[in-house]
């Protein structure tokens, strides 16, 4: 009689029982999930005046070490940038978590987002490994120094996923240039003497020396005119494969804009003009 109270429950005790159980595990499944952040990197230096190469963009998605215990069967996702700045275009899986999604799919639209679905195959094996999820591939469009970054609107994984996404870190990609030895530049005078006519006017050129890899568009200078009580610039006359976009004074400075046609290298590129407000008095003994 002991013996069957022992094992014997009311429906309504079992029920009950049941339902503790579900709820404590449910819990405790809660509970054993951990935080992660999914982190942009961009993985590449920019370089906006080199070439097309030097240009590429390489976003990496990021979410730490993954263990197999977490059980990662898949995810989808978007990321956004700007357009206007950068493109994105390929998705590349070799040495990614994605390598080994038996199902990946990433398309790429032209108002700048990208989504994608990764998902494990019939065997339903995890994924894990401590590797970027996948990686973007893409150009930078900008050709001055410039920042953009790319975002993730979204990331959603499958419901055995062991851990919960608590924040996502955009990439921020800038356009640098690198210091490299053919770059320079270097502006002269031909002569370092100053004529003047008898209307009391003078000009003198300016040569450039650059670079062989240089690819000037636009060149400005500032040009400090020594003695501006004495003299002052009448006109600056474009020479050789430039173009004077404007001229503005500032104090005895004048800021030269220029557009760049073609190579400048060894060129006279801009005659300056000047005008002598007055001569000097001559000094001598009677």
């Amino acid at each position: 009689m002991f013996r069957y109270q022992r094992n014997c429950y009311t429906p309504v005790n079992l029920v009950v029982a049941i339902l503790w159980l579900l709820l404590s595990g449910s819990s405790r499944e809660a509970e054993a999930k951990t935080k992660i952040n999914v982190v942009l990197k961009n993985e590449t230096t920019i370089d906006y005046c080199g070439s097309k190469s030097e240009k590429e963009i390489l976003i990496s998605v990021n979410l730490g070490r993954i263990y197999s215990s977490d059980s990662l069967f898949g995810c989808n996702f978007e990321i956004k940038y700007d357009t206007n700045k950068i493109k994105l275009h390929t998705a590349l899986y070799v040495n990614t978590l994605a390598e080994f999604f038996e199902f990946k799919q990433v398309s790429f639209y032209k108002n700048g987002t990208v989504s994608g679905a990764l998902l494990t195959g019939m065997y339903d094996t995890q994924v894990f490994g401590d590797k970027p999820l996948i990686v973007l591939w893409g150009n930078y469009l900008e050709d001055c120094p410039d920042t953009s970054t790319v975002n993730v609107s979204y990331i959603e994984f499958t419901d055995e996923f062991q851990k919960e996404v608590d924040k996502s870190i955009g990439a921020i990609v800038q356009g640098t240039i690198k210091d490299k030895p053919e770059r320079h530049l270097i502006t002269s005078f031909v002569s370092d003497t100053l004529f003047f006519d008898s209307d009391s006017t003078g000009n003198t050129i300016v040569k450039v020396l650059t670079g062989a890899g240089n690819k000037l568009k636009k060149l400005d200078m500032t040009l400090t005119l020594v003695g501006s009580e004495q003299f002052e610039i009448k006109d600056i006359v474009p020479r050789n494969n430039i173009s004077v976009d404007s001229l503005i004074k500032i104090n005895d400075d004048y800021l030269i804009k220029t557009t760049i046609q073609d190579s400048i290298n060894g060129k006279e590129i801009l005659e300056i003009k000047l005008k002598e407000k007055q001569k000097k008095k001559e000094t001598g003994e009677n």
